[in-house]
């Protein structure tokens, strides 16, 4: 039967799996919650982790004849295809076969085994069930693989007992990911929730204060813009709040759009929305506000309804030199946007 020191080693080889894979799991979803969908550099440094995970393991083989052994070396190439897709799943089999002899045949059995999940794209189908399903038949086939040399009942019976604890420790590895990974998402949409605004996706006003803060506090120059829908509570009252609604969606999409990179965008309230650009020109600010004008009043909005109508913005510009406190230059934007409204709306006003 199995030796205690059999059992202890397996243990260990569990214990590297999962915890060089959550650390590495949870290391790389500090922004998003790691998947098949995420940059490539975060997915390729998964692989890594994985392939010299594997790498360590394939030194620990349990042998039950001279030409029979178990390794736990699939393992974690296996983990890394299902939760992160087919980069990191390849990469950790390349790995593994580079530094274990090339083209052997316990790397052609591998490439094997991994195979049939590329092609099936378990990736896609992260899910228990599906999971379930593709390592009872890598089970099943290993065991297939291994019984020409367990001739004995003896050694079938340690075969199948390393089989079942693989069995279950992918099991328990794949569940505890899992559960990080969901626990990871609800992190991350509670985060998005507190920071955007759930009908525009803009920034929210809180996020808003907390970035005005930050600037105020470094010091850094901006320009401040305070933009409003023109007649928005009549397109209201005639149109309904449907309408309404799909019009500021349709307004944040084209101030997104139109973002060069270097905007804060976020929806102040109501129909308002503030800019904070990074322009220590007042000029450029203003000129970037005319074309926003410009590009707006000339969208055809159309409406649930089927109609299109036109949609004007007014604007309000103040500049923040990094040294006034910033509720100063908030005002002035303010007023500026007040201005705007009392001189006929569908304008760029600068304080």
């Amino acid at each position: 039967m199995l030796s205690l020191l059999s059992l202890d080693t397996l243990y260990v080889n569990a214990c590297i799996t999962y915890a060089s894979l959550s650390a590495g799991y949870y290391f790389l979803s500090r922004r998003d919650t790691l998947c098949y969908r995420s940059a490539p550099w975060r997915r390729v440094l998964f692989g890594l982790i994985a392939g010299l995970v594997s790498l360590h393991l394939t030194v620990n083989k349990l042998y039950i004849t001279q030409e029979a052994y178990y390794s736990f070396e699939f393992v974690p190439i296996l983990l890394v295809t299902f939760i992160a897709g087919w980069l990191p799943g390849v990469l950790a089999l390349l790995i593994n076969v580079t530094f274990t002899g090339g083209i052997v045949l316990d790397n052609i059995v591998l490439s094997l085994m991994l195979l049939p999940m590329l092609v099936a794209r378990v990736w896609r189908y992260n899910r228990l069930s599906p999971f379930l399903i593709v390592i009872s038949l890598l089970t099943l086939f290993r065991l297939l693989v291994a019984s020409p040399a367990l001739n004995e009942r003896q050694m079938q019976l340690e075969g199948l007992i390393y089989q079942i604890i693989s069995f279950l420790c992918l099991l328990i590895c794949y569940q505890a990911l899992s559960a990080m990974r969901r626990h990871l998402s609800t992190f991350f949409s509670a985060q998005d929730s507190a920071r955007h605004d759930a009908l525009t996706r803009l920034h929210n006003r809180h996020a808003l204060s907390k970035h005005l803060s930050e600037l105020e506090q470094s010091g850094t120059p901006c320009c401040l813009v305070m933009l409003d829908i023109d007649n928005f509570k009549q397109l209201n009252d005639i149109h309904g709040h449907l309408a309404g609604d799909k019009v500021l969606r349709e307004v944040a999409f084209l101030l997104r759009e139109a973002n060069d990179g270097g905007d804060f965008i976020a929806r102040y309230g109501g129909e308002e929305f503030t800019i904070v650009r990074n322009d220590n020109r007042i000029a450029d600010c203003v000129r970037h506000c005319e074309y926003l004008r410009k590009r707006i009043a000339a969208h055809p909005f159309r409406l649930p309804n089927g109609s299109t109508i036109v949609v004007t913005l007014s604007f309000g510009i103040a500049y923040h030199s990094g040294q006034a406190p910033m509720v100063a230059a908030f005002r002035r934007a303010d007023a500026a946007l007040y201005r705007a409204k009392e001189l006929g709306k569908n304008r760029v006003v600068r304080s």
